[in-house]
Order: structure tokens, then C-alpha cells, then sequence
């Protein structure tokens, strides 16, 4: 599909069965199948002035978003790292939104990206919550830099979002200065065992005679 001429990219009925597939893939069973999907529509979705990226946009743009519904609390990673290919796919159509209409794109990311963040510590949470968690408040920290305008609209627009976000980089900190904390403990432990005497284990037993 990136490859082909845009006059076949053009054709409807290339279009319909094309789209209908990813639309199927998108919906498959298989959280193999929908994150392979989600990839390759990130491609697509970033072929700016294509009309077959135009197509699929309008198609299939609704079901990417649609994974955004999903109960996050009850994924498993798999189910983790669809949604995550998700969040690029439409961060794609954020980068290829022209620039008065974009706000929207960024606004319905950032508030699904900040909804994830919990206040608990993440080290108190399912491996696989806390993986999401990480992944969208390093999503937001990326965005934040190139969305500065739209981020501070979105922020100011949902002021509930602003603590979530302040809550997740205060426990951020904290994880980081414990873990340098730890090691540096472990580094002045390993020096303590290096700088210890080593104990000789050898001995003269000359003094032992049998007795004559």
C-alpha cells in the first residue's frame, strides 16, 4: 500500500477492501494482529497530501481512537502494547493535522494520556497498569515540547488533569532518587568488600611431630 501509484491508491474499491481489512485486523482476536496493524497504519496515516492516507484516515481513524474506550485497569500486557501502538497512530494524525485544526487531536490525546496516571505509587500496581502508566506520562513529557500552545490550552481547558500529571512526575522523582539512592548504597557496599583484608587461610604445621 505505501508503494503503490497514487491512481491505484485512488480506486474505491482498492480502498473499501483495503480499509475493510485493517478495519477486520483492528478488531481481530489476536493482540498480535491489532498491534501489527496499528503500525502499519501509523505509515499510512503519515503520508501527508496521499489520498490514500486522506482515505484511511477518515476510515479507520475512528477505530484507533476507539481503543482509547478500552478498560485499561483490566489489560494484560499484550493488551498494554496494542494500546500503546494506538497512542503513536494518533499521535501521527497530530503531526499531520494542519496547525489550525490540530487542537482537537492533541486535546483527545493528552486527556487519555493524563487519565492514566494514577496518584498510588506504580510500584503498587499490576506490571501491566504500571507499564502503561510509565509509557503515558513519558507520551506526555515527549508531547510537551512540541505541542507547548495546544498543551497549555488542553491543560487550562481540564484543570482536573494538571494534579494527575504533577502527582505522576513528584512519584517519578521519588522512584528516581530512590533507585539512585540504592545504588549508591550498593556501590559503597561492593568498595567495603574490596577494601577489605583478605583472610589468610594458610598455616605452618611444623610444630606437629608424631611422637617418637
Amino acid at each position: 500500500l505505501l508503494g503503490v501509484p497514487e491512481v491505484i491508491g485512488a480506486s474505491k474499491s482498492l480502498l473499501d477492501e483495503s480499509t475493510g481489512l485493517f478495519a477486520r485486523c483492528l478488531d481481530h482476536s489476536s493482540p498480535v494482529i491489532q498491534a501489527k496493524a496499528l503500525q502499519s497504519l501509523q505509515s499510512i496515516f503519515g503520508m501527508r497530501q496521499s489520498r490514500l492516507s486522506v482515505a484511511f484516515i477518515r476510515s479507520l481513524a475512528p477505530a484507533v481512537v476507539g481503543k482509547f474506550k478500552e478498560d485499561t485497569a483490566r489489560l494484560d500486557e499484550a493488551g498494554v502494547v496494542v494500546l500503546l501502538e494506538a497512542v503513536k497512530a494518533v499521535e501521527v494524525l497530530c503531526s499531520v493535522a494542519a496547525e489550525e485544526k490540530r487542537l482537537p487531536h492533541v486535546s483527545l490525546l493528552v486527556q487519555f494520556l493524563a487519565s492514566q496516571l494514577g496518584e498510588a505509587s506504580p510500584a503498587r500496581k499490576e506490571k501491566s497498569v504500571r507499564k502503561l502508566q510509565e509509557a503515558c506520562l513519558a507520551r506526555l513529557e515527549a508531547l510537551g515540547p512540541i505541542y507547548p500552545g495546544d498543551m497549555k490550552t488542553v491543560f487550562g481547558s481540564f484543570p482536573e488533569l494538571k494534579p494527575r500529571l504533577e502527582a505522576a512526575l513528584a512519584a517519578k522523582a521519588r522512584g528516581s532518587q530512590a533507585a539512585k539512592m540504592a545504588s549508591n548504597a550498593d556501590a559503597k557496599q561492593a568498595q567495603l568488600k574490596k577494601d577489605e583484608p583478605a583472610i589468610k587461610l594458610t598455616m605452618d604445621f611444623s610444630a606437629f611431630k608424631a611422637p617418637a
